[in-house]
Order: C-alpha cells, then structure tokens, then sequence
C-alpha cells in the first residue's frame, strides 16, 4: 500500500469515527446525561430562552443560565409540561442562590456548553 493509500484511509477513518461520534452526541447525550449525571454547585445569575431558526419551521429552543462558578449552562432537563418561559421563569427565583446542579457525564467535546439535567430547588410542579 503506498504512503497517499495509508494517509487517505486514515483521513476517511477519522472523517467517519466523528460523524458517527456527532450522530451518537446528538440522538443518544440527552437520555446518557438525564441517567448518569453529577451535582455541581453554581450561583446562578440570570437564565434566558433562545430560539434559534424560522419561527415557521424547524425552530429549536434552549434555556441558557448564567453563573460566575459554571460556564455556560443549558438546560436539559425534565420540563413536565411547561413552557420554557415559565421554566425561565422558575429558574428566575433562584437567582442569586447557591444551588446543587446536576450536570450531564456526555458533554460534546471542545465545546464550552455543560448540559444540565437537574437544579436543586426548582420547583417544576404546574
């Protein structure tokens, strides 16, 4: 096998070993992070929903919480019916309180994002 052979099937194997590991992160981290997680302590600062997309077509959510202890927090977690700006709004009252978050183990490698599964005191009754 010549020297261009090994570096081409090296160069597509590793093309291919990233896509399936971004197919596995996408469709498989939410469900690892809700079943094995972590407790972190954060202060938390703020919380807002973003939307990103065509509000008419294939529009996705994220409720974003700010701490200084925890870098860039998103919530995953269970919502049991609400909205996310009720959500938003439930994490709003623990604003300034120094809370146990859960955090997932599967976080997307390189990326600054830490996926929350769980907040300590947040009340997600309707």
């Amino acid at each position: 096998m010549k020297f261009t052979d090994k570096v081409f099937v090296v160069g597509f194997g590793s093309v291919v070993l990233v896509m399936v590991y971004a197919f596995l992160w996408f469709f498989l981290a939410t469900p690892v992070n809700k079943a094995f997680h972590h407790s972190q302590e954060c202060t938390i600062t703020a919380a807002v929903n973003r939307s990103s997309g065509s509000r008419s077509y294939s529009s996705s959510s994220s409720i974003y919480i700010q701490s200084p202890d925890c870098s860039h927090l998103v919530y995953e977690g269970k919502r049991y019916g609400l909205t996310n700006d009720e959500l938003v709004e439930r994490i709003r009252e623990l604003e300034g309180k120094r809370v146990s978050v859960e955090v997932g183990v599967w976080q997307m490698p390189f990326s600054s994002v830490t996926s929350v599964v769980g907040i300590e005191g947040l009340d997600l009754s309707k």
